[in-house]
């Protein structure tokens, strides 16, 4: 691996903030040439493995003395391409500094490149296409090796194969493997010099050349996951039957084989698990919405105030919770209002939301010791709660609250009791001082509620208590007390018509806040027998259901810890299963230690014994596939795919998902529609991005994961809502499994269905003949084109030297005649060579739709209708009377643009060449405009009027300079382009000014 130092001469303090960019030109490294036999007979060079491949490299905060200059050593990651370095400085005396950027360009002539999907099912026959690039300006005899490697069969014959590749070319050969074992396994190839090819190829003299790539792939099994957890808080001299606890990990029929896993985990802390791991406990969610970015906040919150409650020194938990705390208050300002308030999908939301707000308002005052919060905008934000407050008292029901929970109340949607102790609660615990009239007011509210539900009780006990109104709190609590269910040692509230756990978790947790606050030996009891309940519930991360519930009840948690006594003696925990027996041994300086044992065989029964002083947290977590999903009462959810095209089914598919609310006059919470990819294919982001501009459904926001997209429906009802979106086909697959689509309530996960479906089965079944590999045929072309660039890397030979460094980036050669470090028989070429695809390759970009454009639906097509005539290719460009919304990113992803003039007979003259990356340059060239004649396109209608010729093709370009001044090429007209019309004024367009300022 190369090490580097990258030295700047700038001011104090660097951040060092590097990019990638596509590699769009040759380049190579000076070396020496040695005879063929002398590479056969020769002990072979230090062989570099290829296996790192970070997205991003490089984000560093360092700290620089006087002397203004800092060394950085770094391993240069293993990817093909270049790097851009800028150092951002801040000095107290020259205030903010920003470096020139340098780059670096990591590169060798010689190089393999895959393309794999994130994930495949065990059993699935993938088609691996390897592609070996030479950039060398000779041939090379190749032989290229797919490495066995434990859990993958190759089902081709040979794994080995010779080629000669020609210079500047690339060689693609195919390989078809299976995973057989499940998890992460490595796909190896490697390539090399074969001194021994039998047929002439390449010079005499070459140096011995190799490369091999590493990549990982996860192998997951068929069928649907399920987890199962148990959990329970034991304190053995406490509990008499906490000295023995006894689980049945069984497992289901429909198990599918091999796939079941199960560990036992056990720590000495109630915080324990949200220290060992930071992130969002237990919730699988990602942060495309206000309210779920709030827990990765919270409880770094909590875990810190914890740490210092409980005087315990832990610089490096310390240090990432404060990390994790910056990181979310930082992306919450997303969901921020000009106004002051918040929302669930921020500036997408037509208003701020009440409670999201009044939750944001307390998680940020009480973050303000720990990390940077802007004091004023907090005030801002306390201002817009305070302001909404209605004549009794009561805070309203302001936008969208997806915790209906918390909407029942005096009036119904205009006014909850719940909701108004909920801001009530948040204010309060700001730490801001309030107005007596605004408390004053709250109360009137709150005791205006004579027959309060259990929720409700749970959230104004707490209220009042916090308030110091000592009489109302022991009033609502007795009430509340006796709306709560026991059971031998536990206590919890549920409520009545619901089965919603995250709602029991939530008011449980409150009751453990009020308890706890309260105090009093018969309170903290009662709190303990509550906090035994709620630990029962955790899950496999330590969360529980929803955001709502997991950050009260980690509050809850935290607050009741602080009233443990300490136990020197510390606890023995046994574990025995079958063909394990193990014991845990806590001691009080390691409690905040999460400790796990894996067991051998399923199903078992699990015993544990405690014995000693102090309490702990034991949990086994077993997860498994079956093979038939599992249904709920409460959604429908269908889906369907279908080819786009006639030809090449495979390479393009349309998916639809409908979803339907089937509780008869009522509407889900917030929910969440989770679609996972069949192996291979990827979402197309166009399609998805019109969805949000669809007025029939009623998805707010969509996100995309590694193998799966994310649908966040504001509500979904009793009316059938369905999506359609597009998937390609990046990696053929052979007969792949099904994959899983999923649909939840947020707040009630009990509501949920589960479903599988796959590409369309005329696809799928049509048997592909098994690709021979190929080679693009030579083409060399000497050009006078010449490259600029300020450092090379050559990957394979450096690692002969690590100990060697580059000080200083080479500075680049202004004046053009500097070619010291390239090679002599270096060759330009004015053709595009093949790219590597894939992480070695260009990042893909994407542009935003014309949200003015009526694209046509991706239903599918019914039974009675044509094939032929529903899959008639008609490729029509996009053509609007105004720019669209998103102009930049549509102009920045383009590759030619144009401004022209109409004339009749379907001819245009083009007037200017505006390309991104190009200076504009004037052009009086006529041109022939052909639009397919099923196609619409009103800009062409108007004889005189000018437009912007926008296409996705670079290639284009070459427009201007084909055939003689006078001569009149065609243009073809297809779905790559767009026709936009601008005002009849000379030069360029102010939008486009705008939108090159912007790539």
């Amino acid at each position: 691996i190369t090490s580097i130092f990258l030295h700047f001469n700038v001011a104090p303090a660097p951040d060092l903030l590097l990019s990638m960019s596509p590699l769009a030109f040759p380049l190579t490294v000076q070396s020496a040439s040695y005879p063929r036999s002398y590479v056969a007979e020769s002990r072979p060079s230090p062989i570099e493995v290829r296996s790192f491949f970070p997205e991003t490299w490089l984000w560093e905060l360092q700290y620089v003395g006087e002397s203004g200059k800092v060394n950085l050593k770094r391993h240069v990651p293993h990817t093909i391409t270049d790097w851009i370095g800028t150092a951002i400085c801040v000095s107290p005396q020259f205030g903010l500094g920003i470096a020139p950027p340098v780059q670096l360009t990591a590169f060798q002539p010689f190089f393999l490149d895959y393309t794999m999907p994130y994930s495949v099912k065990r059993g699935e026959v993938m088609h691996l296409k390897v592609s070996l690039f030479n950039f060398l300006s000779h041939s090379l005899p190749v032989r290229m090796t797919f490495e066995e490697s434990s859990g993958i069969e190759l089902l081709d014959t040979n794994s080995t194969l010779t080629v000669c590749i020609s210079e500047r070319t690339n060689f693609v050969q195919r390989f078809r493997i299976r995973a057989s074992e499940l998890g992460e396994v490595n796909i190896t190839v490697s390539a090399e010099i074969d001194a021994f090819f039998p047929e002439e190829c390449g010079p005499e003299i070459m140096l011995n050349r190799r490369d091999v790539l590493v990549k990982p792939i996860l192998v997951y099994p068929e069928g649907f996951p399920v987890e199962v957890t148990k959990s329970a808080f034991i304190c053995p001299s406490n509990f008499s039957e906490d000295v023995k606890v006894d689980w049945a990990l069984d497992l289901p029929s429909d198990v599918v084989e091999d796939s079941a896993r199960a560990d036992v985990s056990i720590v000495g802390d109630l915080l324990g698990t949200y220290t060992t791991e930071f992130g969002p406990p237990g919730l699988e969610c990602q942060w495309a919405v206000g309210e779920q970015n709030m827990i990765l906040f919270v409880p770094n919150l909590h875990v810190i105030n914890y740490l210092n409650s409980t005087q315990q020194e832990n610089p490096v938990l310390k240090a990432e919770a404060i990390k994790n705390m910056q990181k979310g208050y930082q992306r919450e300002l997303n969901y921020r209002h000009s106004d002051g308030s918040y929302s669930a999908f921020g500036d997408s939301d037509e208003e701020g939301s009440m409670w999201l707000t009044s939750f944001v308002v307390k998680s940020f005052a009480q973050a303000r010791t720990h990390i940077f919060v802007d004091e004023e905008e907090l005030k801002t934000s306390i201002r817009w709660i305070i302001k909404k407050q209605l004549e009794n008292g009561c805070f309203p029901v302001i936008g969208n609250v997806f915790h209906k929970d918390m909407k029942g109340g005096l009036t119904g949607e205009s006014s909850s009791a719940a909701l108004t102790a909920y801001v009530l609660i948040s204010l309060l615990e700001t730490g801001f001082p309030l107005s007596p009239s605004v408390t004053a007011n709250t109360v009137f509210c709150l005791k205006g509620d004579a027959d309060p539900d259990v929720y409700t009780l749970a959230l104004t006990t707490y209220a009042f208590i916090l308030l110091g109104e000592k009489n109302m709190a022991q009033e609502s609590m007795k009430r509340f007390l006796g709306k709560a269910t026991q059971q031998q040692d536990l206590l919890w509230w549920e409520k009545p018509g619901t089965t919603s756990l995250g709602l029991s978790v939530e008011m449980t947790a409150y009751g453990v806040l009020s308890l706890v606050k309260l105090g009093g030996e018969e309170n903290l009891i009662r709190a303990l027998q509550a906090v035994r309940w709620i630990s029962k519930h955790r899950n496999s991360q330590g969360g529980f259901v929803s955001t709502q519930d997991t950050v009260v009840a980690l509050e809850a948690l935290a607050k009741y810890a602080l009233t443990l006594p300490r136990s020197e003696n510390g606890l023995n925990v046994t574990v025995m299963a079958a063909e394990m027996q193990h014991t845990f041994h806590i001691q009080e300086q390691e409690r905040l230690l999460l400790k796990k044992h894996h067991l051998p065989l399923l199903p078992t029964r699990v015993e544990i014994t405690g014995a000693g002083e102090g309490c702990a947290l034991v949990q086994t977590s077993l997860r498994y596939n079956v093979r038939n999903a599992s249904g709920g009462d409460a959604f429908e959810l269908e889906v369907r795919t279908g080819p786009v095209a006639s030809v090449d089914e495979c390479t393009m598919q349309r998916l639809e998902a409908c979803v339907q609310f089937k509780l008869s006059n009522q509407a889900s919470n917030m929910a969440v529609l989770e679609v996972y990819m069949v192996t291979g294919y990827v979402p197309d982001r166009t399609s998805l991005y019109l969805l949000t501009h669809q007025p029939n459904i009623n998805v707010k926001r969509w996100e995309e994961e590694k193998d799966k997209v994310n649908f966040y429906f504001e509500e979904v009802t009793t009316r059938r809502q369905c999506i359609n979106f597009l998937v390609v086909q990046e990696t053929e697959v052979e007969n792949p499994a099904p994959a899983i689509v999923k649909v939840y309530d947020y707040y009630h996960q009990e509501f949920s269905v589960e479903t599988k479906y796959n590409t369309d089965g005329g696809c799928r079944n049509e048997k592909l003949p098994h690709p021979q590999p190929d080679t693009l045929n030579e083409n060399s072309v000497n050009s006078d084109l010449t490259f600029d660039f300020t450092g090379i890397v050559d990957l394979q030979e450096a690692t002969s030297n690590i100990s060697e460094s580059i000080e200083t980036i080479i500075q680049k050669d202004k004046s053009g005649n500097d070619t010291e470090g390239l090679n002599p028989l270096f060759v330009n070429v004015d053709h595009d060579l093949e790219t590597p695809s894939g992480e070695e390759g260009p990042v893909p970009v994407y542009a935003l739709p014309d949200s003015s454009f009526n694209a046509t639906s991706f239903s599918l097509p019914q039974a009675d209708e044509d094939p032929a005539v529903a899959d008639s290719a008609v490729s029509c460009p996009m053509c609007g009377d105004s720019p669209p919304e998103h102009f930049s990113s549509l102009y920045c992803s383009s590759g030619t643009v144009y401004k022209l003039s109409t004339r009749k007979g379907s001819n245009a003259r083009l007037l200017i060449n505006m390309s991104p990356g190009q200076v504009a340059h004037r052009i009086r060239k006529l041109v022939k405009l052909q639009l397919d004649p099923r196609c619409n396109c009103k800009p062409l209608e108007k004889v005189g009027g000018h437009l912007l010729l926008l296409d996705k093709d670079p290639s284009t370009n070459r427009l201007e300079n084909e055939g003689d001044p006078e001569s009149m090429p065609e243009l073809k007209l297809n779905s790559s382009m767009a026709l936009i019309t601008v005002e009849a004024l000379p030069g360029q367009p102010e939008i486009v000014k705008e939108a090159r300022s912007a790539c």
